[in-house]
């Protein structure tokens, strides 16, 4: 391995840190490195950034859970005050439930009685409701899969699972519905590539009303891939009730298809 100067780390893992890193290579002109003695200085701070990631994922934990008390307490105002509109009572009602019914951010066990998640297949443990929105649910996903298995083994690649629309390609590849089955299915080299890495954004998200597109490099045991994800607003399967509201219900974005390649050698 190339040795790389503390200095140079120092400024490496400081510009990776930052809220618009530059570029690979960039940065590797910046600290005056070959792009492969970059590679090689990240991958010597590996342990680092693993434990701020670690450290990043339990405060979002903490975060998302006290966010969804906030959230479940006003609904169950809402599903509690008489003079409400009924169907927003019966509304705050359902999500209070559906919430319920879902391990949360905390580790706290569903309510007995209740099941939660998708009706076709049983629900990670360790997976709280995934954002609707685009960027946020990239981000999620991305954070997930970055620390796999914490809290849990394979809990990224559960909330990956969980962020494919119904009918999802992964490199071409149809997604299984199962979440056991899509982990069945995983290559290992696609496993190692999605699991466990350092991502760094290659080019800044672009959104249209329909489509999100975001292209990310992975860095992982001293190979990089690209990562290519597609998502798009899911349609309801069936059309809103007229009589509820004139505006149709806002779809949740999904990712529908992710594709990994290898970077050429250009980038180490």
């Amino acid at each position: 391995m190339i040795a790389v100067q503390t200095q140079p780390t120092e400024h490496v893992l400081r510009a990776l840190l930052a809220e618009r890193p530059p570029s690979l290579p960039d940065l590797a002109d910046s600290l005056d490195l070959s792009l492969l003695e970059l590679l090689d200085a990240i991958e010597s701070i590996e342990p680092q950034l693993a434990s701020l990631s670690a450290m990043t994922a339990h405060q979002i934990r903490i975060h998302n859970a006290r966010a969804q008390r906030i959230a479940i307490d006003t609904l169950a105002e809402i599903a509690a005050d008489s003079e409400a509109d009924p169907i927003e009572r019966r509304r705050a009602a359902t999500a209070v439930l559906r919430a319920a019914g879902t391990r949360t951010a905390t580790g706290l066990p569903p309510i007995p009685g209740t099941t939660g998640g998708s009706p076709t297949s049983a629900p990670h443990p360790h997976i709280p409701a995934l954002p609707a929105d685009p960027e946020p649910l990239a981000k999620r996903t991305l954070r997930a899969l970055a620390i796999n298995d914490d809290p849990a083994p394979d809990t990224g690649l559960a909330t990956l699972h969980e962020a494919f629309a119904p009918g999802a390609t992964l490199n071409d590849e149809p997604v299984a519905d199962d979440l056991d089955d899509f982990l069945d299915d995983l290559d290992d080299d696609t496993r190692d590539a999605l699991t466990g890495y350092f991502q760094h954004i290659i080019d800044p998200p672009k959104q249209t009303d329909d489509t999100y597109d975001q292209r990310i490099a992975l860095y992982h045991k001293g190979r990089c891939h690209t990562a290519h994800l597609h998502l798009r607003p899911d349609q309801p399967d069936t059309p809103p009730d007229s009589s509820e509201s004139d505006a149709p219900p806002r779809a949740p974005w999904r990712i529908h298809t992710l594709t990994i390649k290898p970077i050429d050698t250009g980038f180490g």
